[in-house]
């Protein structure tokens, strides 16, 4: 089944920027938790975030996850080192893929980018194979949000 993921996700997100900007765990975590919301049960959505030689853990929701990624490992690594989005429809194919959950089989990594600086990644997971190619941009805008706070 695929998500019905539109624009309208984002203006709740939106509304959540009438409050103080910089560095907030409490708008980080409400946020990723609208975009779990929208997602199929047992998805998984968080951020890794910028901490000197690796990415580390940030909020998330879903089941515990590695806390810790150097930047050209795996997905997240690599959406980080290449400044770019990157989708898996079925994550057993990607090479160095890191399973962090079990019971994902796909994932779209999108960079967080804060003046012009590459300072987390916005990482998704799905228990199910999903091509997440329609939703690049929608995610793309979610990281932008997310920017706000960190």
């Amino acid at each position: 089944m695929d998500i019905e993921l539109d624009e309208s996700i984002l203006l709740p997100l939106q509304g959540l920027l009438d409050g103080d900007q910089g560095l907030n765990l409490g708008h980080l975590g409400n946020a990723l938790s609208q975009v779990k919301a929208n997602l199929p049960n047992k998805s998984w959505v968080g951020v890794y975030l910028l901490e000197k030689d690796r990415l580390v853990l940030g909020p998330f929701q879903g089941s515990p996850a590695c806390e810790a990624i150097a930047f050209d490992k795996g997905m997240v690594g690599n959406c980080f080192s290449q400044g770019q989005a990157i989708h898996c429809p079925d994550v057993s194919k990607y090479p160095g893929y890191i399973c962090c959950d079990p019971i994902a089989k796909s994932e779209i990594c999108v960079p967080i980018i804060k003046q012009g600086k590459i300072i987390g990644v916005l990482d998704i997971d799905r228990p199910d194979n999903h091509d997440y190619q329609n939703e690049v941009k929608i995610y793309a805008e979610i990281a932008k949000i997310l920017a706000n706070w960190l």
